[in-house]
């Protein structure tokens, strides 16, 4: 059976002044999963890679989002890669026209190689993507074309009637 001693989390983080980062209310952004097995060895796993960064630097935190944002085109991935939270980033994007603007091109950066991808598994023999590429490529050509036709009874033109609430009597 384990008991709450055998397992315990290791937080290996450093604040500004130096000093590890521990007890409720700090970040564990980076740490290990320490836990006993058979024979009282110790085995440790890193649950978290953390890049080194003075988390009061906010141009060098605004940049390391926009470069992971342009390489995964996810919001939350890269807020994860960079270790900023979500709310922070959209406060950013909110007061900084600036990073508003990054974030938009990073976007589109992302598209571009996310579309390039898709046409190379397209070339490749992908179906689905080769007709979602024409689609979206030349949509006069390839778009989805229905059409529906309403006639009366035997072909005959379709005959349009009001009925008031209550029936063709007026509900007398």
């Amino acid at each position: 059976m384990v008991s709450q001693y055998d397992m315990m989390l290791v937080d290996t983080s450093m604040h500004m002044d130096g000093l590890p980062s521990l007890g409720p209310g700090s970040r564990v952004s980076a740490g290990a999963l320490l836990w006993w097995e058979g024979g009282g060895r110790a085995k440790m796993a890193r649950t978290r890679k953390r890049t080194a960064m003075n988390p009061n630097d906010r141009p060098a935190r605004k940049k390391a989002f926009i470069e992971e944002l342009r390489q995964r085109y996810s919001v939350y991935h890269a807020c994860k890669a960079a270790g900023i939270g979500r709310t922070t980033v959209y406060a950013w994007r909110q007061d900084d026209a600036e990073f508003a603007k990054a974030w938009d091109a990073a976007l589109a950066d992302a598209a571009d190689v996310l579309e390039a991808s898709a046409y190379q598994r397209a070339l490749e023999g992908d179906t689905t993507l080769t007709i979602f590429l024409l689609k979206g490529a030349m949509p006069d050509k390839y778009r989805e074309r229905t059409s529906t036709e309403l006639t009366g009874a035997g072909g005959k033109p379709l005959t349009v009637a009001f009925i008031p609430p209550g029936g063709e009597d007026g509900g007398a």
